[in-house]
């Protein structure tokens, strides 16, 4: 007998008998297979005896597929012309089995030991997953619009007031408000200052710490002394 059909051998590797049911082959198969199996921990046996066991396993189950019993089983009585149906109904029921219950079929826990990186990339994909939800979300902060913020646009844009050479000390207390000090000649707002000359602008600095509504910081020097002898030129001053 070849080694291939040697089912004494896999009833020995097993510890059954012949006359043992299919669930109990399949549950003493299932058991031997983590016993030898090389990648599952605390296991005995080899290759090589893994595969002989599959390949009898096998052909266990297709002849008991084709037969009604396993390999080595006594045969299942005759049905008799005329016997009472009873005597056919008495047959095991442990023998006959669904083929489509009996064909060879991967075993879970087995195809789970043989590709343990299975287990691994699950567990990196639920990971990946749990991460994602809890990482903080980095959301664009809204962008608050004051009014000063707000400019016109187009030809009908507002111009910004601002005083300039000439401009008379009321409208300059109306764009700037009321001077730190009580000098009529030199008003200062902190480190800026603004000067007069027969009651208008002659002069002025806008310091960045303390702007005034002015142009630019400071006028050109050519437009003072332009600005001042036009003041003195008045018959008032």
């Amino acid at each position: 007998m070849k080694d291939d059909i040697d089912f004494a051998a896999l009833y020995n590797a097993l510890g059954l008998t012949a006359d043992c049911s299919i669930a109990t082959l399949k549950q003493a198969y299932r058991r031997r297979v983590r016993d030898l199996h090389p990648d599952l921990p605390g296991a005995t046996g080899s290759v090589e005896q893994l595969q002989r066991l599959n390949r009898l396993y096998t052909a266990a189950l297709d002849f008991e597929r084709r037969h009604g019993r396993l390999p080595g089983a006594p045969r299942a009585p005759s049905v008799r012309r005329g016997a009472p149906l009873a005597a056919a109904m008495a047959t095991p029921a442990a023998t006959v089995s669904p083929s489509h219950l009996d064909a060879p079929q991967a075993d879970p826990e087995i195809m789970s030991a043989s590709r343990p990186w299975l287990r691994y990339v699950l567990v990196l994909g639920l990971s990946g997953i749990v991460l994602f939800w809890l990482a903080p979300r980095h959301e664009a902060e809204p962008v608050l619009h004051t009014a000063a913020s707000i400019q016109p646009s187009g030809a009908h844009a507002a111009v910004d007031p601002t005083f300039e050479l000439g401009t008379d000390r009321t409208t300059v207390r109306r764009l700037q408000g009321a001077p730190f000090n009580d000098d009529d000649a030199l008003w200062s707002y902190g480190p800026s200052w603004i000067e007069f000359r027969c009651g208008k602008v002659s002069n002025w600095y806008s310091s960045p710490l303390h702007p005034l509504r002015a142009r630019k910081a400071s006028p050109d020097a050519g437009d003072v002394d332009a600005s001042a002898a036009r003041q003195q030129a008045q018959p008032r001053c």
